[in-house]
């Protein structure tokens, strides 16, 4: 498994080309990728190929005739599923038993698994493409605002981020592939990490040992703990931003950290992404999230799975990941 810059920059031009074209240019970008995806997951995934023989041909495909899937019934079929016949459940699943396995790749893919919080922990597959349009992506999203602030943030002293050591999820084991795959590029983002799976009096000793922590990534439940520790005093470090993900940032706890964290004067970034499509949003200089619509399709849809109206509260989303042709996702109930 090996990363290309240079493809990861042709995503980059990619997604600045699209997003300056407009709501046209990311439509008429994101059905091209959505047909490209079906007409590979047809010819190369055994399930997709059962499972779309009745469908229109892949060059007149619209995203309402793709059938629903689940990640319960996809991970019993998972041998079919991939479009590749190299990587086996079982061989999978041996590869995650092992902790120090952790963001080593098998062959030519990078394997991970969902926390289970909705179910039974799936397995992800990742190809080196995916990965070199997760950065691209990320970098083409960037705003001058953006840039400016990872800048001034690096120059105040250490990112650290504290995430689960204890499995291969992708919050820890995707920094740890990248610097694998290229360790000037992780040397670039400069980050400690630090297990979450851990005393808490020992993980606040280490963080107190680090002499200057200016940018901390970590889950809102994590960031909870924080707050606690450092208005009981036993807290003593001085981030300037805070970066949260894979939970629900609440307002009432974003109103306790900036009162617990004086110094915190980047506020808390709040993107949003899973295991399955790690590059799915962005947030704006506005404090908006984003989906990379030309690579991501997330629909809001009822009971039936019909996608409702603006402002209504929906059933479930459904999550169309364009970008992985290894392990096809398409109008996939990731959320319940």
């Amino acid at each position: 498994m090996r990363f290309s810059l240079p493809k990861a920059l042709g995503y980059l031009v990619g997604g600045l080309w699209t997003g300056w074209g407009g709501r046209k240019r990311i439509e008429v970008k994101q059905l091209r990728n959505l047909r490209r995806l079906v007409e590979k997951a047809r010819r190369e995934s055994p399930l997709y190929h059962r499972l779309y023989a009745d469908l229109p041909p892949s060059c007149e495909i619209e995203l309402s005739d793709l059938p629903v899937t689940r990640k319960p019934e996809l991970m019993a079929e998972f041998d079919d599923w991939l479009t590749i016949r190299s990587l086996s459940l079982e061989r999978a699943r041996e590869h995650l038993r092992d902790i120090g396995k952790v963001g080593v790749p098998i062959d030519d893919v990078a394997v991970f698994q969902t926390s289970g919080t909705s179910g039974e922990p799936a397995v992800i597959v990742l190809s080196e493409s995916f990965v070199e349009y997760a950065y691209g992506i990320m970098l083409a999203r960037f705003e001058r605002y953006h840039r400016k602030l990872v800048r001034d943030v690096r120059k105040l002293g250490d990112r650290v981020t504290i995430t689960g050591g204890h499995g291969h999820f992708a919050g820890n084991g995707f920094n740890k592939l990248v610097q694998r795959l290229s360790p000037r590029l992780a040397k670039g983002f400069g980050v400690t990490f630090i297990e979450a799976e851990q005393p808490i009096g020992q993980l606040v000793d280490r963080l107190n040992a680090i002499e200057k922590i200016a940018w901390i990534v970590t889950y809102p439940s994590m960031l909870d703990i924080l707050v606690r520790e450092k208005e009981a005093g036993r807290l003593r470090i001085a981030p300037a931003l805070f970066t949260t993900g894979g939970e629900t940032l609440t307002d009432d706890l974003r109103a306790r950290v900036g009162r617990a964290f004086p110094s915190l004067q980047y506020g808390i970034a709040d993107p949003y992404g899973c295991t399955e499509c790690l590059a799915l949003s962005f947030e704006c200089s506005h404090g908006r999230k984003h989906v990379n619509e030309d690579w991501v399709i997330l629909e809001a849809v009822n009971e039936a799975m019909q996608p409702v109206p603006d402002g209504t509260l929906s059933a479930t989303a459904l999550l169309t990941v364009l970008a992985n042709e290894v392990q096809p996702l398409d109008n996939d109930e990731t959320f319940q």
